[in-house]
């Protein structure tokens, strides 16, 4: 009996083993692709129906990026051509500063040309121009030019003309020597501006080092523009005063003179037309 039990229990084991096999292969043979093609053709229908409002938000985010992109470099475009104009504007317009109510002064090389009236008489009575400033014809020698450096018995290493040394700047060789007709010692006297009497005050003064001669820099203001004048070659300090005024004495060296480098509103002139 107990053999027959055996039997008929590993007769009924084959039979479910048997049977969940089968049901297993339907499963993964029938079931599953079924239901894998329910869900493939539900995500690829929808996909279809979306495909061209994908592809136009990728369009549309892509033509934006590009958008923004070109806008930004056009900006800068401008903005780099708007002050590259601009810097050429302060270089070539002229003067960088020209006093009120002076007007048509015929403006050359970016300041004040050859010839130009600066509104300030001579410090010389009947003066005329020695040496001139650089660019212009003025004097027998310009200041800052190699023939100026060689009379000199000089070189450009510190010694600044114009507010400027060596040539570093536009004004390099801005100044001027004034003599007396007679090209002998005199006294010089404090100039008028345009024609009207101003009051000039010294605001520095030293002895230069290699002649001790006096060295001074004296400052008047008209219609509200600041001249400054510097003066060199005196035998003492100069002096402060009204316009007319003696503000000091010329060395008595060969060929006497008084170098004069003008300054009006902040800009280096060429101060050469002063006793023109």
């Amino acid at each position: 009996m107990a053999a027959q039990k055996n039997s008929l229990q590993r007769g009924f084991d084959n039979v479910a083993a048997a049977a969940t096999s089968k049901a297993l292969a339907f499963v993964g043979n029938t079931v599953l692709p079924f239901l894998g093609g329910l869900v493939g053709g539900a995500v690829g229908d929808w996909v279809g129906k979306n495909i061209r409002k994908i592809l136009a938000g990728i369009a549309a985010f892509w033509v934006a990026q590009m958008a923004a992109t070109f806008i930004m470099t056009v900006i800068a475009a401008v903005i780099l051509v708007v002050f590259a104009a601009f810097a050429m504007f302060i270089i070539n317009s002229g003067a960088y500063v020209v006093p009120p109510g002076r007007t048509g002064l015929g403006l050359e090389g970016g300041l004040f040309g050859p010839g130009i009236d600066v509104g300030a008489s001579c410090p010389i009575l009947g003066g005329s121009v020695l040496w001139g400033s650089m660019g212009t014809s003025n004097g027998s020698v310009q200041h800052g030019t190699e023939e100026y450096w060689r009379l000199r018995r000089d070189s450009c290493t510190s010694y600044t003309l114009g507010g400027c040394l060596c040539g570093q700047c536009a004004t390099y060789g801005y100044a001027a020597d004034f003599v007396y007709p007679t090209r002998e010692a005199g006294p010089v006297y404090l100039p008028f501006i345009e024609g009207e009497s101003v009051v000039w005050t010294v605001t520095r003064s030293w002895r230069g080092p290699r002649t001790g001669d006096g060295v001074g820099w004296l400052r008047a203001v008209y219609n509200g523009v600041a001249y400054e004048m510097y003066v060199s070659h005196l035998v003492d300090l100069p002096i402060s005063g009204q316009s007319g005024d003696l503000f000091g004495v010329l060395v008595n060296r060969p060929t006497p003179h008084l170098h004069v480098e003008l300054v009006i509103d902040g800009t280096y002139v060429q101060p050469d037309n002063m006793c023109q």
